[in-house]
């Protein structure tokens, strides 16, 4: 391995992690323009529209369940999406 591909690496390990770091506040941002207005808001539109075994899924440990477009459509409606 080169020098370039060692910088190369590692510039795109440092981007991966500011990106990380940097998406909760991403969504937050985005949430706060919504009707949802921040995280748990979404969370609890989701359990209120039948979603709350996955909801749970996501927030426990153990296998993340999914949920389908159409099923996140129908919870949040398209004015959301």
């Amino acid at each position: 391995m080169g020098l370039f591909d060692s910088l190369s690496g590692g510039l795109k390990n440092a981007l991966e992690q500011a990106e990380t770091a940097a998406l909760p506040a991403l969504i937050s941002g985005v949430l706060a323009k919504t009707s949802l207005g921040n995280m748990q808001g979404l969370l609890d539109k989701l359990q209120q529209s039948g979603l709350g075994p996955q909801v749970s899924s996501w927030l426990g440990d153990g296998k993340n369940m999914p949920i389908t477009a159409d099923q996140l459509r129908a919870a949040l409606g398209n004015g959301q999406i």
